[in-house]
């Protein structure tokens, strides 16, 4: 059959259709063929790969998905191997938190889980409707035992790198700050605020600058974790020498400010 070509025949529906008006009855169906559709699929070739990113070749496309690929999988295999170190310090571990602190960390996973939502265009009520589920047992079954794990985890990183007096240099928080300017790029709110501004404002620059130390600090502690736990650690020196903070920050704004200049687009 081609588009415009129409068809015709007949069904007879069994006593057992779920249309009581149809049991029994043999019906006449008329198809009419108004459109074809489907997808054709580009050939894999150098020209391809050129389209899809800067790319010389095909081979180079697939050598840059493969490392894209085993990234990742490296990735969700640390990150499986870090939570299961941590939760087995937990188990001899003892820790105390005031009750405000989880009230506090609760409302940030209740927000989490809420943007979460809101990216698959659903609203909390109506995720809540779907399961038959009101909001209480809601946050006291799930949302307060991911808020516990969440918030002892991180009170157990914090003292683990304070026991194992984790400190990060300056190049590794110019990395960690050259990364999350990277990844804000894309966000709406970035791009509004950087709306004709060639550096981030004094408080985005602090904000970026908290994230990159919290984000360089969490991978140091986890990587000595690991070393500890392969028995690859090595002593700690008896004595160190404090570094200064303010410099560190006066450094790292200028970092912050560098990178979102150097990511942002010339203008026409």
């Amino acid at each position: 059959m081609e588009i415009v070509q129409s068809k015709s025949f007949t069904h007879k529906f069994d006593q057992e259709c779920k249309e009581e008006n149809l049991r029994g009855q043999t019906v006449k169906f008329i198809v009419t063929i108004k459109a074809v559709r489907g997808v054709k699929l580009p050939e894999l070739n150098d020209e391809f790969a050129k389209k899809v990113g800067s790319f010389e070749s095909l081979s180079a496309l697939r050598d840059v998905v493969r490392a894209n690929l085993e990234g990742r999988s490296k990735a969700d295999y640390e990150d499986g191997y870090y939570l299961k170190l941590i939760d087995e310090i937990k188990k001899g571990a003892t820790v105390k938190y005031p009750p405000q602190v989880l009230d506090h960390e609760i409302e940030h996973v209740t927000e989490d889980f809420v943007a979460r939502l809101a990216g698959q265009n659903l609203e909390l009520d109506a995720y809540l409707k779907m399961r038959e589920m009101d909001k209480e047992k809601f946050i006291a079954e799930e949302i307060k035992p991911a808020a516990i794990n969440r918030l002892e985890r991180s009170l157990i990183m914090d003292k683990v790198a304070l026991t194992e007096k984790i400190k990060v240099s300056q190049e590794m928080l110019s990395a960690a700050i050259q990364q999350t300017v990277g990844g804000l790029q894309g966000s709406e709110d970035y791009r509004k605020a950087m709306r004709g501004k060639s550096t981030p404002p004094k408080q985005m620059q602090e904000a970026i600058t908290l994230e990159a130390a919290g984000r360089a600090i969490t991978q140091q502690t986890l990587a000595r974790l690991k070393d500890i736990a392969l028995g690859l650690a090595p002593e700690l020196p008896v004595e160190e020498v404090k570094e200064k903070p303010k410099v560190v920050a006066h450094s790292a704004t200028k970092v912050v400010a560098h990178s979102a200049t150097k990511k942002q687009p010339a203008k026409k």
